[in-house]
């Protein structure tokens, strides 16, 4: 019960969130992020704390072997 409730409430603070951000998509360049440490890494990336406006944000750079995968992946596809 008490996960339940606590689901639900990160359910609605993120509603919120969105809901005050009123974003439906947005990019983001490259210049304006700012990494200032790695945080960890793992088959598909490493992901990094930074900055992007002031704001402390996650950032996760994604290997671009992700994308198309070894060339035996590519042959079973």
């Amino acid at each position: 019960v008490v996960r339940s409730k606590r689901l639900k409430l990160n359910t609605i603070s993120l509603q919120l969130t969105i809901q005050k951000l009123n974003l439906k998509e947005q990019i983001i360049k490259r210049a304006d992020l700012e990494e200032l440490r790695e945080l960890g890494s793992g088959t598909f990336g490493t992901v990094y704390h930074g900055k992007w406006k002031g704001s402390d944000v996650a950032i996760k750079r994604i290997k671009r072997s992700s994308f198309f995968g070894s060339s035996s992946d590519q042959a079973r596809l």
